[in-house]
């Protein structure tokens, strides 16, 4: 009985270390492609094996939502932060959102 319970730990942490091995990949993209101050813009995330998730909108504001809304209040160009984590490893994305007048 012991061996068998054993065995169990052994495949589950062997389980667990394959799993945080992997490398997650970010990537996301937002809707509406060309807001305006004001817009809900909702941010959708298309990452792959990730469990936990950080935000910069690039206006001071962050989230760790995994899809995010979020409303910019003024215009301009803003860089969107975008990190994956799964534990061990993680993986970022940035691009650039353009809020009109």
């Amino acid at each position: 009985m012991k061996q068998v319970i054993l065995l169990s730990i052994s495949i589950a942490m062997i389980a667990l270390l394959a799993h945080c091995s992997v490398k997650p990949k970010a990537d996301f993209i937002f809707e509406p492609i060309d807001p305006k101050v004001g817009d809900t813009v909702v941010f959708i995330n298309l990452s792959e094996d990730g469990v936990r998730y950080n935000w910069n909108f690039g206006d001071g504001v962050y989230s760790s939502d995994e899809d995010p809304q979020h409303v910019y209040r003024y215009e301009g160009t803003f860089i969107v932060d975008f990190v994956v984590h799964n534990g061990v490893r993680n993986d970022y994305k940035t691009q650039t959102i353009t809020v009109l007048k």
